[in-house]
């Protein structure tokens, strides 16, 4: 029974860091999405260079979230009490 509730415990805090990157990663896509929305609507004769430069920051933000989701995975891969993995690749 303690061996079941340890892993019990590591599921909800493997959940918990899961649907924060989660819901960090919605966030920036969402800026990201309205970011590139903004750059379509400006005349290309404007000066678009700021929001290119904010473009490649917000892209290299999600790179991060992206590449620590899937450390994230490969560290622990949401195992199971009985050793079954469900979110490996």
């Amino acid at each position: 029974i303690d061996a079941v509730e340890k892993e019990i415990g590591m599921l909800k805090v493997s959940l918990a860091e899961i649907r924060k990157l989660k819901q960090d990663t919605a966030t920036l896509i969402a800026r990201f999405t309205d970011s590139i929305a903004e750059l379509n609507g400006l005349d290309p004769a404007s000066d678009r260079r700021f929001i290119v430069t904010r473009l490649h920051q917000e892209s290299e933000s999600l790179n991060v979230l992206l590449l620590k989701s899937q450390e994230l995975l490969d560290i622990n891969g949401l195992q199971l009490p009985d050793g079954e993995r469900i979110c490996t690749n």
